[in-house]
């Protein structure tokens, strides 16, 4: 082999090992590239912005436990719901609804206005209704001589709603409200005739009403929000309570 041929061939073995380096440089930077277009794990939704709930916020619905935990009942009325209820309120914004996992809770005994935080993983906890076995016979009268009435625990049960003397209602409502139509409802079914006030379609005249029928039971006009709000006579009753309209209403 000649001095030409052996420095052509050097030369060709110092090409195919430069293209060689240049492949495996290749294959290194393209799994880079790939291991950095890994998508990430999606994070948990993360907490929604405070709420302040205030005594005008006709907008918001409130869901609280009855007093004897066996039931979770709703109300856009925060004077409706009972003292012993108002520790831990989950607040519902219909329009805005909070994201899965995250619940706005209020405790509605502090004044309003109130500014509320998200909690998450909070949730109303029922418990089962006690079974009681039955009481034996009162042992105690009245002063009349009547055996009293007394709940299944032995104890007396405190004394109903005293009926009305006047017995007209008027109900103030707004459009797409549940409990306003479950008011119509009763009353409908109970046969007991009603004047209904629309508070949004008919502001003015249902405003000027209120304000009227307010003021004759001595109440200031201003502190009356939510609906429904009705009347019995001089008696007012906050959100759909019907236990206390079969009581004012004699049914």
């Amino acid at each position: 082999m000649t001095r030409t041929e052996c420095a052509s061939r050097r030369k060709g073995e110092v090409l195919m090992g430069f293209i060689t380096f240049l492949c495996v440089l290749s294959l290194g930077c393209g799994s880079t590239t790939k291991s950095d277009n890994t998508v990430a794990p999606s994070q948990e939704a993360s907490a929604p912005d405070p709420i302040t709930v205030t005594a005008e916020s006709t907008h918001l619905f409130f869901r609280y436990l009855s007093e004897d935990k066996t039931r979770v009942q709703t109300t856009q009325a925060i004077d409706s719901i009972p003292k012993q209820s108002r520790s831990e309120v989950v607040v519902l914004v219909p329009d805005n609804p909070t994201p899965p996992g995250w619940e706005f809770v209020a405790d509605l005994n502090q004044p309003l206005p109130l500014t509320i935080q998200a909690r998450q993983g909070f949730n109303l906890t029922t418990h089962p209704r006690a079974k009681v076995a039955q009481a034996s016979p009162p042992s105690g009268t009245s002063p009349k001589g009547k055996a009293l009435q007394r709940s299944p625990t032995g104890a007396p049960n405190a004394p109903p709603v005293q009926e009305a003397s006047n017995k007209t209602v008027v109900m103030f409502s707004s459009p797409g409200c549940p409990y306003c139509d479950k008011a119509r409802n009763y009353f409908e079914k109970s046969n007991v005739s009603f004047s209904e006030y629309d508070l949004e379609r008919d502001s003015r005249r249902a405003r000027r009403k209120l304000s009227q029928l307010a003021q004759s039971a001595g109440v200031n006009p201003q502190t009356l929000s939510g609906v429904p709000i009705i009347f019995v006579g001089k008696h007012i009753v906050r959100g759909y309570d019907r236990r206390r309209l079969s009581q004012l209403l004699g049914i």
